[in-house]
């Protein structure tokens, strides 16, 4: 942390310095104000810097990994990055009408807008990229050495055509020379290539579109570094690859001098700044050393004799080939001046040195940190201030021109004025102040200004206001000091340490005896300068006394106000403050200027007669010829007793910030006490008012919340209605719902009790229908039985004997078949069927084989008909039925036959046979029972 940055690229502008160090810091320091801030710290190292020309609070920092960062140092702001390099950037560059830059690197040479901060064009890439392209001072043309192919390429800045390419002059092995570094002068003629080895300077010739002549430097300065044309077009700075700068004259191949640097060091890079003032110049200890290169130019001119100046030799094209063609040609090199005497070459003055050392190092005036600074540093920047030449400015000359010509230049007005009231410049004392923020008594004086809140104006006027209340507490509660301060500080602009050095200037010498009666008038001093006037012109003077009070609040108004309120134009003021500021009858002469201005207008304040014509005139701005005005008060300042000057004779400049005195004087001219009393009375009223305003919002905020319950309220109340009816109606329509349910479900039991219904009906009607054919089958098997009986008595009785056998045994076959259905279903039918099996095998046990497989082969017939449709089923039924009766009847016409006396008998056994059949088939088929006769 204690270790030294070394500055690895620097670039420069009239107000500022900006800095980028080997750890990747970039410093913007501004030069006036002896300042600096650290905007960014980089994870790589710095390669290159500039600022835009245009908008000079830009700076570009380049960077060892090929990017680009933009900052605004005004708002300690890092704007953007810049991609688009793959190696490090060796050169920025910035063109002067438009916001456009130029980066070159190893890998290509890259066009930015920087309004958008994109890429515009990429003019060449590997391998033809460069480290070193510039823009002409004019921005009319670019420049870009193409590395491997020996050529510098001039583009048109705007078109981006190509314009041309200069070949480069061949070595000893045929070889192009590589071209270091570039510069194209001011006025886009000439063009400047250098060279390492040797230190060979090509002077190329923009228009002719080709090589002028080559300028050799001494051996023992081996290669050119950087080189930089002068807006002179023909002076040029040399800087070589020992570390010296020299500053060469390309048309008359001279040396006109040597930058002197301290011993044991030496320069690694350097930027100019565009108007050639100042020099910047990276030294390898890692400082940077600021030079003034406009002093240096006017102490040569001002000299007796001539610098020495040593010749550089000059060679043409044909001799730079001739020479680097020729291994054994002698060319004889110049050496340079001894460096012993003074009168061999005259070092640079240096106008200030930056210098970074560590914290160890730091005095005790130096432990303070300056404003602006930012971020973890391993040291701090160390500005020290070197004594200027002294300003070339003179009063009496001043005066003079301002009365040959009535007025100062407009564009040098601000800077005459800061002469003449000789401001201080004490900086630091300016930046305590400016460190307090806004008096509480301005805070809102930007929202008083009818017109200019928003401005710059109105913020400047609020902080120089500030600042005056910060430095005395009287004016903080002055309420004249904004109209009395505003025309100064709208003409200094953004210069606020001006401002406010020069309102407090005149406020301790134009304004003597103001605050005498302070919070009231300075009414004495008025009637002081009302005797003035009488002393003049009697008859306006005994008017203007008869006017009293009136006149007095009016002359008032125009004075505080600095007389901008009286007249007419600004231009007018302007010219007003000329004189009073340049007159060398001192502040006093401000009086005389008003008093030639009431005897001007004698002629309108002698028709004044009461108050409101009064205010009328002085609102009306009457017209008045300035430049009378002046004249005729050099008139009354000469014919003026002493008596009636107002003793406002001596002018006090604010002393200079020295080490005994370090800030501005204690302003004491007020009575203590009442400016207490009116801050006291101003804290009441501000109390006064934060309390009421603060009422106001609880009032408003308890308003506010009132109307929000209530709104709140009724959206609630609002809301339950909405869910009540909402609720309501999902209740109708669950209800309509159920409803509809309820009678489908009606519909639907309805219409299964009527299909129940109409199943009964129907099984009914079959039952009926099917009791009534078996009834009517039955009595027609009943008479066809009797029938059969009595044929049979008569047909059969002789044979009936010879088949009763025959006949029994298959009347006992199908009784065991029903049987042993009946045994699988039900114990009785089992039981009755195992009777009559013992029944048959008591009557046929021969037969019994027989009948088994009968009974077998019945069995599965059975089972397949039961597989059959219902109306199959039910005839075998019918066949089995009447199969039996036959059994029966036959039994029965035998045991007739046989025995006649037990017929009856004999045919209730075939009624029992027949009853145990039906149960059988019952038990073996009980749908069937339903259409059994009861």
């Amino acid at each position: 942390a204690n270790s030294i940055q070394q500055c690895t690229a620097c670039a420069l502008t009239a107000d500022a310095l900006g800095l980028v160090t080997d750890s990747g810091a970039v410093y913007a320091v501004q030069l006036k104000q002896q300042r600096y801030k650290c905007l960014d710290v980089l994870d790589v190292a710095g390669t290159s810097a500039a600022f835009m020309t245009r908008l000079s609070r830009r700076l570009f920092v380049g960077c060892a990994d090929g990017d680009i960062y933009c900052y605004d140092y005004g708002s300690n702001s890092r704007l953007a990055k810049l991609p688009g390099h793959r190696t490090a950037v060796g050169s920025l560059s910035t063109k002067s009408d438009t916001e456009q830059l130029l980066s070159a690197s190893t890998d290509a040479v890259l066009l930015w807008d920087m309004q958008t901060f994109r890429q515009r064009r990429m003019l060449s890439s590997a391998p033809y990229g460069s480290s070193q392209a510039v823009f002409s001072a004019a921005g009319n043309i670019i420049a870009a050495a193409a590395g491997s192919a020996g050529e510098v390429i001039i583009w048109h800045a705007k078109s981006l055509q190509e314009l041309c390419r200069l070949a480069m002059p061949l070595d000893k092995q045929q070889q192009p020379f590589q071209a270091s570094c570039l510069s194209i002068s001011p006025d886009e003629k000439w063009l400047l290539a250098g060279c390492r080895s040797p230190a060979l300077l090509l002077v190329y010739s923009l228009e002719q579109e080709g090589l002028s002549h080559a300028l050799l430097l001494p051996e023992d300065m081996y290669g050119i570094i950087q080189v930089h044309l002068l807006p002179d077009s023909t002076s040029a700075a040399v800087m070589t690859s020992t570390g010296c700068i020299s500053f060469l004259d390309i048309q008359t191949c001279s040396m006109s001098g040597q930058l002197q640097m301290t011993p044991g060091c030496r320069a690694a890079s350097f930027n100019i700044e565009p108007r050639a003032n100042s020099m910047a110049v990276v030294c390898n200890d890692g400082l940077i050393r600021l030079y003034d290169l406009a002093a240096l130019r006017s102490r040569q001119q001002s000299k007796q004799t001539a610098v020495m100046r040593q010749q550089v030799q000059q060679l043409h094209e044909s001799q730079l080939q001739q020479l680097l063609g020729s291994p054994d040609l002698d060319v004889s090199r110049a050496k340079l001046p001894s460096t012993t005497g003074p009168g061999n070459r005259q070092p640079l003055q240096i106008l200030s040195q930056v210098s970074n050392v560590p914290p160890k190092q730091q005095t005790a005036s130096q432990s303070g940190k300056l404003k602006g600074s930012s971020g973890t540093m391993g040291g701090i920047l160390q500005l020290q201030r070197v004594d200027m030449p002294a300003a070339s400015l003179n009063r009496k000359k001043l005066q003079q021109l301002l009365a040959a010509y009535g007025e100062f230049p407009s564009k040098y007005r601000l800077m005459i004025w800061e002469h003449l009231l000789q401001l201080p410049r004490n900086s630091a004392a300016f930046a305590l102040f400016q460190d307090r923020g806004v008096h509480p008594a301005y805070k809102d004086l930007a929202q008083q200004m009818p017109g200019a809140s928003r401005s710059a104006v109105a913020v400047r006027l609020q902080a120089c206001l500030s600042q005056l209340a910060h430095w005395c507490p009287l004016f903080g509660e002055a309420g004249f000091l904004p109209r009395f301060a505003f025309p100064f500080v709208k003409l200094c602009g953004a210069k606020s340490e001006s401002a406010f050095e020069l309102v407090a200037t005149l406020l301790l010498n134009w304004c003597k005896g103001w605050f005498d009666l302070f919070p009231n008038e300075p009414l004495p001093l008025l009637r002081r300068f009302l005797l003035a006037v009488s002393h003049h012109d009697l008859e306006l003077g005994s008017h203007l006394q008869h006017l009293g009070v009136p006149l007095l609040q009016q002359l008032w108004h125009q004075i505080s106000g600095a007389m901008s309120d009286l007249l007419p134009s600004q231009s007018d003021w302007l010219v007003f403050w000329d004189h009073c500021l340049a007159a060398a009858a001192g502040p006093g002469f401000l009086y005389q200027l008003l008093c030639s201005y009431l005897i001007t207008q004698r002629r309108l304040l002698l028709a004044v007669q009461d108050e409101q014509q009064l205010v009328r005139l002085f609102e009306s701005r009457p017209a008045v010829d300035i430049q009378q005005v002046v004249k005729q008060a050099h008139k009354l300042q000469e014919t003026t007793p002493d008596y009636a000057l107002l003793g406002l004779r001596s002018f006090s400049p604010l002393p200079a910030s020295s080490a005994a005195s370090a800030g501005y004087p204690v302003f004491t001219e007020y009575p203590a006490g009442s400016v207490e009393l009116q801050a006291q009375e101003r804290r009441r009223i501000q109390e006064a008012e934060d309390a009421l305003i603060r009422r106001r919002q609880v009032a408003a905020e308890l308003e506010q919340r009132s109307k929000q319950v209530a709104f709140d309220s009724s959206a609630l109340t609002a809301q339950r209605q909405q869910l009540a009816a909402l609720d309501a109606q999902r209740r109708a329509a669950m209800r309509a719902i159920d409803d509809s349910l309820a009678a489908a479900g009606a519909r639907l039991d309805d219409r299964s009790k009527e299909e129940k219904l109409k199943q009964i009906r129907m099984v009914e009607e079959a039952y009926q229908a099917s009791l009534s054919s078996l009834r009517a089958e039955w009595t027609s098997e009943l008479a066809a039985l009797k029938a059969d009986i009595d044929h049979k008595r008569r047909l059969t009785a002789a044979a009936l004997k010879a088949r009763q056998e025959e006949e029994d045994l298959k009347a006992l076959e199908f009784q065991t078949q029903q049987r042993l259905w009946a045994l699988q279903q039900e114990e009785i039918a089992a039981a009755g069927t195992s009777a009559l099996q013992d029944a048959a095998a008591a009557q046929a046990a021969a037969v019994s084989a027989e009948q088994q497989r009968k009974a077998a082969e019945w069995q599965a017939e059975d089972e397949v008909r039961a597989l059959r449709q219902q109306h199959e089923t039910a005839r075998q039924v019918r066949l089995a039925a009447a199969a039996e009766q036959e059994a029966a009847k036959q039994a029965a016409q035998g045991l007739l036959l046989t025995r006649e006396l037990q017929a009856q008998e004999e045919l209730l056994k075939v009624i029992a046979a027949y009853a145990a059949l039906t149960c059988a088939r019952g038990a073996l088929f009980p749908w069937l029972t339903i259409l059994q006769p009861q």
